[in-house]
């Protein structure tokens, strides 16, 4: 999954006073300096932090906001219903890697239910798979050196119920028709059973593979 992480939070040691007539309501963090951050990662996926597409401002008041590109593996869930309801689940926890909850206490940007923790491109809403829904949840992940605030979302996407029946029941319906070769090829003939056998696991092979 790749994803735009936005963060807020407050760093009073950041505040600093400016004119109001030089219309001045941010500073850029430039890549070269560093602030305090949250490390903030995802503890049920394999994180990849792009770290030249990371940009960061502050206000005078101390508040900060980041946005960072992160690539993300997580393991796809499916519907109870699957094939004959075509739902895709991705859950997504994100955690502090350094700070317990006694530090960092996580929380989602607005109250439900008006909170909106997933805003998805139009290429997603309008693709082979179109995004459902993203409910988020608070939670607490309790490891063996601390307590640590977490936020979950689970995202859902929909798709047609032709891909399903496209990439189990057909594949299934060739394998069993073609495992009946064997049984047509006569005894006298120059292929013996044991190749004409084989055919069958080919067969399927290929389809498998052309489908997926």
């Amino acid at each position: 999954v790749d994803l735009y992480l936005r963060q807020q939070w407050e760093d009073s040691r950041l505040v600093y006073e400016v004119d109001d007539r030089d219309g001045i309501e941010e500073v850029v963090v430039p890549q070269n300096r560093r602030i305090w951050i949250p490390d903030t990662y995802f503890s049920n996926g394999h994180d990849v932090n792009h770290e030249k597409r990371h940009r960061t401002v502050v206000e005078p008041s101390g508040y900060v906001r980041s946005s960072e590109m992160r690539t993300v593996t997580v393991p796809v869930e499916y519907s109870s219903k699957y094939p004959f309801e075509n739902t895709r689940m991705i859950k997504l926890r994100l955690s502090s890697y350094k700070y317990p909850i006694e530090d960092i206490v996580y929380l989602w940007a607005n109250s439900p239910p008006t909170v909106i923790p997933v805003e998805v491109s139009q290429e997603l809403l309008n693709g082979f798979y179109e995004f459902k829904e993203a409910i988020a949840e608070d939670c607490a992940g309790n490891y063996t050196i601390g307590i640590f605030s977490c936020i979950d979302v689970l995202i859902t996407f929909t798709g047609a119920s032709s891909e399903a029946f496209s990439r189990i029941f057909i594949p299934s319906i060739v394998l069993i028709l073609a495992s009946w070769l064997h049984f047509w090829v006569h005894g006298s003939w120059s292929v013996p059973r044991t190749i004409s056998a084989a055919v069958p696991f080919f067969i399927f092979a290929s389809i498998l593979v052309s489908f997926n």
